[in-house]
């Protein structure tokens, strides 16, 4: 499987390595014992004995009905404020908590509701805007 995605930047198409987690920074994805076929079939990284998160957005639907929505600072360029990345479930809902953050990475777990399986989340973060003499700036990426 191909692990390279590409984005366009002022110095033109960059490789964007999904999977170049450092070590200290990876997210055990998966079963205990899971193997390379099956980890990258979950849409994750696969590094000798370790199934583990990318550096993107992913959103997983397990067995017993929990979702799992795990979201990396390199999703954008620049990198996203996790302390600013909300997921709502829609309608007048109040936000889902993280169930765990690193410097690298946030999560969001949450079941299905009732029977009734939620197929439509809204995650988005928000960005700061410094202004100063000479105009108005920011350095953070929005997410929607």
């Amino acid at each position: 499987m191909h692990q390279d995605k590409y984005f366009k930047g002022q110095t033109g198409d960059t490789p964007f390595h999904r999977c170049q987690v450092s070590d200290f920074e990876r997210v055990p994805c998966g079963d205990t014992g899971i193997d390379g076929a099956d980890c990258e079939a979950i849409n994750c990284c696969f590094d000798q004995a370790q199934c583990f998160y990318a550096k993107e957005v992913t959103v997983q639907c397990l067995r017993d009905g929990q979702f799992v929505v795990v979201v990396a600072s390199e999703t954008t360029v620049p990198r996203l404020s996790l302390d600013s990345v909300s997921l709502l479930e829609g309608g007048d809902v109040a936000p889902c908590r993280p169930v765990g953050t690193t410097p690298a990475f946030v999560i969001f777990q949450f079941p299905e509701e009732g029977g009734y399986v939620v197929y439509e989340n809204e995650l988005s973060s928000s960005y700061e805007v410094a202004s100063g003499p000479l105009g108005s700036i920011t350095r953070d990426s929005v997410h929607e």
